[in-house]
């Protein structure tokens, strides 16, 4: 999976008849976060804004599901605490499918 600003190739594909990813040549830091919202009825705009008052901007697929876009200059323990807050609640589980070094090393740090 690529982040928001990764540069990668892809090459087109006369089978798929569509460009296919082939390498990442430049990681930007960024990371991608996938939320599904488990309680029936919660409204996702709660998340959303806990984490867009960090800088995390989020668009929502449906009333279930949420990408997450964290930019290299948050720190990712930030955003682990807002995301683990709900989990832990049982209000919703996440995926982390796209983590940079640079967020992976934020964990580290507390």
């Amino acid at each position: 999976m690529i982040a928001t600003d990764d540069l990668f190739y892809a090459e087109f594909d006369e089978e798929e008849k569509r460009f296919v990813y082939k390498e990442t040549i430049e990681n930007s830091g960024n990371s991608i976060v996938q939320v599904v919202i488990l309680e029936k009825g919660f409204d996702n705009e709660i998340i959303r804004e806990k984490l867009k008052a960090i800088n995390c901007l989020s668009e929502g697929l449906n009333d279930t599901f949420i990408s997450v876009e964290v930019v290299r200059d948050v720190d990712y323990s930030l955003v682990r605490s807002v995301l683990g807050e709900y989990e832990s609640e049982g209000i919703m589980q996440y995926a982390e499918p796209c983590l940079s070094d640079k967020h992976r090393t934020d964990l580290l740090k507390n």
